[in-house]
């Protein structure tokens, strides 16, 4: 039994070596994506038929991030299972986060002076 257990973890050790990604996890971005984008464009949504003036002035804005951060983590997921490279929705997905950010900010900013 001992020798079983010590050629299984050889093995495993070989196989752990072979791989590039040996010793920590990857993570996708659609694994992050496909939720924040639910998330957005839900509350974006609910907002606009429930929320204050304030939130439906935010609610168009951040479903149609939502919408289209679903949509880029759709084609990531669709590209990486055809093996190719999910680096482009990657940086569209943060070019999307950086101009809400900046929007955000400036919004507030704005509520600030009144």
């Amino acid at each position: 039994m001992h020798t079983h257990a010590s050629s299984s973890s050889a093995s495993n050790g070989a196989a752990a070596g072979s791989d590039s990604h040996a010793g920590y996890a990857v993570l996708h971005d659609f694994c992050m994506t496909l939720p924040y984008g639910t998330v957005a464009l839900l509350v974006g949504v609910v907002s606009f038929f429930v929320g204050s003036a304030v939130l439906k002035s935010l609610a168009v804005p951040l479903a149609g991030v939502g919408a289209g951060t679903l949509a880029l983590a759709v084609l990531s997921l669709k590209g990486w299972k055809q093996g190719k490279s999910s680096a482009p929705y990657t940086l569209l997905t943060a070019g999307k986060r950086s101009c809400l950010a900046a929007g955000l900010w400036q919004y507030c900013a704005s509520q600030d002076d009144v």
